[in-house]
């Protein structure tokens, strides 16, 4: 489960797309501590219209997937927390035509769709189903 905690954090992105989030992930510094352990912040939610439907991206900073020992397993489990404590909720509550969930980490703020060689990057994407979230491979 994701704990929540008052913490300064980078907010990027249009307020348009924060004005659809919860009420608990509007406030400034929200952070979200995840499995590994690490506190990630939301950078923007960007719902993306695809062939097959409404894909929600959820793009977090997680400053800790840069540092040595950090896996890519730790970033699933975290991920995969992200998508069913935060994805799953906005979803109902503003997006409930969203067929996708993409949830990245960035180690910083990278513009979307910019490539940085120098940023650590994960992601996945995940099919909502009866309240979970299914991994869909690429």
């Amino acid at each position: 489960m994701i704990r929540k905690a008052m913490l300064t954090a980078l907010t990027l992105g249009a307020a348009p797309a924060f004005a659809q989030l919860p009420a608990f992930a509007q406030a400034p510094g929200d952070a979200f501590f995840v499995p590994s352990g690490q506190s990630v912040s939301l950078i923007e939610v960007l719902p993306d219209a695809m062939a097959d439907g409404l894909s929600l991206r959820l793009r977090f900073l997680a400053p800790a997937i840069a540092e040595p020992g950090f896996s890519f397993d730790d970033a699933v489990a975290d991920m995969e927390a992200l998508c069913r404590e935060f994805g799953l909720d906005l979803l109902e509550n503003s997006y409930p035509d969203a067929v996708r969930i993409i949830v990245s980490l960035s180690d910083r703020p990278v513009e979307f769709g910019v490539q940085d060689p120098e940023s650590t990057q994960f992601f996945e994407a995940y099919t909502p189903d009866n309240g979970d979230c299914i991994w869909e491979e690429f």
